[in-house]
């Protein structure tokens, strides 16, 4: 499958989205993962909007009552999603400084 990188429709800059074995296109799982691990061109607008985004999802978590017994609630009280977070800000940053400023700013 052949998807456009660039900006605009007539881009013709083109990449593919293979399956690692060579037989074919990747499954969907594959291609978000690719995404999400260096495939996002995360900017400081970005990066500012989601830190806003997390925390008031957290505080909405933490305040609603009906929702202290839940999954829902465990984001507020552990740091595996935390630690995610960092993660994919890393991948998606364009330099080592430029990441630990992000992540400095998210955090």
């Amino acid at each position: 499958m052949q998807t456009r990188i660039g900006k605009g429709p007539d881009s013709c800059e083109q990449a593919s989205v293979d399956r690692p074995d060579g037989k074919g296109e990747a499954p969907m799982i594959m291609r978000s993962i690719k995404m999400l691990f260096g495939g996002i061109r995360l900017t400081w607008p970005k990066a500012i909007i989601a830190a806003i985004l997390a925390g008031v999802f957290t505080a909405a978590m933490a305040i609603i009552p009906g929702l202290q017994y839940t999954s829902f609630h465990t984001i507020t009280v552990t740091f595996e999603v935390w630690i995610l977070f960092g993660i994919l800000i890393i991948m998606n940053s364009s330099s080592n400084l430029d990441s630990a400023l992000k992540c400095f700013v998210f955090f």
